[in-house]
């Protein structure tokens, strides 16, 4: 039985570097805006009422299936010499994992991948209250007045592995057709968002296995060790 527990140890590597890009868009909403005038002037400003429609698959469910089952197997091949050195995905596989991750089953309708030349772009629509710091920070805040908020928009954001250590890097954030500031964005502390993966024992002996993850040329390529 140890090797199907390797295979779900790759796996959840696997989901855990789509993971905690996307969390860290619910969690950047409520959290860190400063002093409460502020953060009801960003709250109301950067977050509506309403979601938006953003774009979504147009593969059947079996065939979503399939493609998962592909790049599972892929994964863990590579991680273990057997296979190529490096895993491509495209917008397509990238979503797939979203659709097909029992984990992120809430986020399909969510959010959108792109990988657009360099950078990943991420189409919003995220109802803040499934995310616990969003519901306990707008409730301290405002009671009731801020419950069914939504973050739409857009996202662009660098995901690395180094020395078998995730990284996110967000680059900009686009919400309601204004660009967070830069300041904003470099306060937040990110590395509490990629803690929980890098501090796993079993995530972090297959991110060993992972040299890098690059953006370029609009696909997300994953390197692994020789």
């Amino acid at each position: 039985m140890p090797e199907p527990q390797k295979s779900r140890a790759h796996g959840c590597v696997f989901y855990g570097l789509i993971t905690v890009a996307l969390v860290f868009l619910g969690v950047v909403a409520g959290i860190y805006f400063g002093t409460k005038k502020a953060v009801r002037f960003a709250i109301e400003n950067y977050t509506t009422n309403a979601p938006i429609t953003i774009p979504s698959l147009e593969l059947s469910t079996a065939d979503q299936k399939a493609i998962a089952a592909r790049l599972a197997q892929q994964f863990e091949a590579g991680a273990n010499g057997r296979g190529p050195e490096e895993l491509v995905l495209g917008e397509e596989e990238l979503n797939v994992l979203i659709a097909q991750s029992p984990d992120l089953k809430n986020y399909r309708k969510q959010i959108y991948l792109q990988p657009q030349a360099d950078q990943l772009k991420a189409f919003l629509s995220l109802q803040l209250d499934q995310f616990k710091p969003w519901e306990e920070f707008s409730r301290k805040l405002g009671g009731t007045n801020y419950a069914g908020r939504f973050l739409n928009g857009t996202a662009y954001v660098n995901i690395t592995v180094t020395n078998g250590v995730l990284k996110i890097a967000p680059r900009k954030l686009v919400v309601s057709a204004t660009t967070l500031p830069d300041q904003f964005i470099k306060q937040f502390p990110w590395d509490t968002l990629t803690r929980s993966v890098n501090e796993n024992i079993n995530l972090r002996s297959a991110l060993q296995r992972v040299e890098g993850v690059q953006v370029r040329d609009g696909k997300v390529h994953l390197r692994f060790r020789r």
